[in-house]
């Protein structure tokens, strides 16, 4: 049995990289993945956007996580050489009253840290999209990225840290006996444990 502090269920961006923020403070990790690789569910079947922050409701949770993971993500490309691109977005308004909406959005995306998003009018909109008609638009610098790298990028990291990958993982049952959380795996003789916090 291999006994570690944490379990991650699931290999994709989000459980490879929780795995390695909690082995860089010092727990022993284990991620559990049924794919053979990781990252192959839907961290890498999407469009690959990197969301700027405009839509979420000002000053929530989500707000801050969306503006401060974007910039940290760019940053994580940056330095690892992860293939994106900050191709920009428009949000268009094709009639007057869907220009309101665009005002509402604006002072939403700015409250939420969304510094590049702007107002452009009709001349600014053919020139990035001639086939779009519109009044109005928004225009933000958005990305989108290779997340299909990211989560390679991310699964190198064992070599490095206390964390350790187990691919083809189906899930079995869990079960505490003696202070410990035992995970075993489907058909397996495999098991991960560790103790219960405090």
């Amino acid at each position: 049995m291999t006994e570690v502090d944490v379990a991650v269920i699931g290999g994709g961006v989000t459980g490879l990289a929780s795995a390695l923020a909690l082995a860089r403070r010092g727990a022993a990790v284990c991620v559990l993945e049924r794919e053979g690789k990781s990252g192959r569910a839907t961290s890498t079947h999407n469009s690959g956007v990197i969301h700027a922050g405009i839509y979420y409701p000002q000053g929530s949770l989500k707000a801050r996580l969306c503006v401060e993971g974007r910039d940290r993500l760019y940053r994580f490309c940056e330095e690892h050489h992860v293939p994106h691109a900050r191709c920009g977005k428009l949000i268009i308004a094709a009639d007057e009253h869907e220009l309101e909406e665009l005002d509402r959005l604006l002072v939403i995306g700015h409250a939420n840290g969304v510094s590049t998003l702007i107002r452009v009018d009709s001349d600014f909109i053919r020139a990035k999209e001639p086939n779009v008609r519109a009044i109005g638009a928004l225009w933000s610098l958005l990305a989108v990225a290779a997340f299909t790298r990211i989560a390679l990028v991310i699964g190198q990291v064992p070599q490095s840290a206390d964390w350790k990958p187990v691919l083809e993982w189906v899930p079995g049952v869990m079960w505490l006996t003696a202070g410990l959380l035992l995970v075993a795996a489907a058909g397996s003789s495999r098991r991960a444990g560790g103790r219960q916090p405090g």
